[in-house]
């Protein structure tokens, strides 16, 4: 097995938060993520929606490399997340990640926020403020 082989075979650096209370569920990945990881945190997603958390927040604020063939999976999760009645924002892309969205031409196709807070607002039911 090669270096680069091995890598692609390390788990995803990511945390995940579940806010019962919101019904948000919070993913922050970390660093580059490859295929191998896209599928790791698509995992976690579906996992979140089998237990009711529809709304999710990903934030990519310290993801300084996504591979290319991901966004179909993101499309993917956000997809899932709106057929639950839910949303997927994509919280403060890092500058690569915004570059690669635009350059393939979906960027405009995510809800994107500056911030959590400006995430956890645009998830909050009509009428509720987010805290």
């Amino acid at each position: 097995m090669t270096p680069g082989q091995a890598r692609e075979e390390m788990a995803l650096e990511c945390t995940v938060e579940r806010d019962p209370t919101a019904g948000i569920a919070t993913f922050r990945p970390r660093g580059a993520i490859s295929l191998w990881g896209m599928l790791e945190l698509r995992e976690a997603m579906a996992a979140a929606l089998r237990n009711g958390y529809a709304r999710h927040l990903l934030d990519l604020s310290a993801v300084w490399h996504i591979n290319v063939r991901s966004l179909g999976i993101l499309a993917e999760r956000r997809d899932r997340a709106r057929e639950a009645g839910g949303q997927l924002v994509l919280v403060a892309p890092s500058a690569p990640v915004r570059e690669l969205l635009t350059a393939a031409g979906t960027y405009a196709t995510f809800v994107v926020a500056g911030t959590e807070a400006e995430g956890r607002a645009l998830l909050a039911p009509a009428g509720v403020t987010a805290g």
